[in-house]
């Protein structure tokens, strides 16, 4: 078993999320367009900057990462033109000195590419970084169009955005995917059939869903793609949709709501782990944006 200080190395280097993702390209404009869900996996003590608009970009808002030789990088973030980025990583063979994945989603908040250009553009490139998947949408002429990328196995694409498109990616190869990815997508359905009409309920029971620590677990594939990797109780803390390891001063540290309706108001929601920690009683700091985008068209 790998010792406790060569895997917090391991985990200091790779980060973790899980997203849900609704978007409803013919929705009402009493209705939810888009319904996006995420969290953030993290070592306690990577320097992180709380979401907010960027000094730099007015028009964009988003955690920021501060780790030295990282700053700028983000996991998601949004525009106000319409543009959405998720990263979330792959944990795999890790190899130094590559490309900050990070990158990649504020690169595209702050170009003017189309989705389907931005990753025509990058896709040569994409073994300069570690494993990663990469979801980027644009709401134009009234529509979100979604393109995906991933240095993962297989030639895996998401399928087209119709009227109730539900998207769920974690950190296994997309086309293998762990049992706590499956086994959310229908009760995250479940969530927005019921609660949608009512928004501060859907964010109270979506909060709920996220921060669910139920262990999905044996799961043999999450095993399969771990085992050389992280230490078995590292690896069933990872079957968690709300991931917790005090041992190794790391697990969920935020998560974020992005909701947009068919008029185009966005409410921005991060709830944040508060660092240090106090595990026996840990506290949370919430951030709350409404705005509207000003691609609504």
């Amino acid at each position: 078993m790998r010792k406790s200080k060569e895997l917090y190395t391991v985990l200091w280097k790779s980060e973790m999320c899980i997203l849900f993702l609704y978007v409803n390209n013919e929705y009402q404009p009493d209705e939810f367009q888009l319904i996006l869900v995420n969290n953030r996996d993290e070592t306690w003590d990577r320097p992180t900057k709380l979401a907010d608009f960027w000094s730099t970009n007015k028009d964009c808002i988003s955690g920021l990462d501060n780790e030295p030789g990282k700053e700028g990088g983000t996991w998601l973030g949004l525009n106000k033109n319409g543009r959405i980025g998720i990263l979330l990583n792959i944990p795999n063979n890790f190899r130094e000195n590559m490309k900050g994945r990070g990158y990649l989603v504020s690169n595209y908040l702050t170009s003017q590419d189309s989705p389907k250009s931005f990753i025509k553009n990058i896709e040569d490139m994409k073994s300069d970084y570690n494993g990663f998947h990469l979801a980027l949408l644009h709401k134009s002429n009234g529509k979100f169009d979604m393109e995906y990328l991933t240095n993962g196995s297989g030639n895996a694409q998401l399928s087209k955005i119709n009227k109730g498109q539900y998207t769920c990616i974690g950190n296994s190869y997309y086309d293998k995917p762990w049992k706590k990815i499956i086994d959310g997508r229908e009760p995250f359905q479940n969530i927005i059939h019921k609660y949608s009409n009512h928004k501060d309920k859907l964010i109270d029971e979506l909060l709920n869903f996220m921060f669910d620590k139920k262990q999905y677990y044996p799961d043999d594939v999450l095993y399969n793609q771990t085992k050389n990797i992280y230490a078995r109780d590292y690896i069933e803390q990872l079957a968690c949709r709300y991931v917790w390891l005090p041992k190794y001063k790391y697990g969920t540290r935020t998560t974020t709501i992005v909701l947009i309706d068919g008029q185009g108001c966005c409410d921005y929601i991060e709830k944040t782990l508060v660092t240090p920690v106090d595990v026996e009683n840990p506290q949370f700091t919430t951030k709350s944006f409404h705005f509207q985008l000003s691609n609504t068209i």
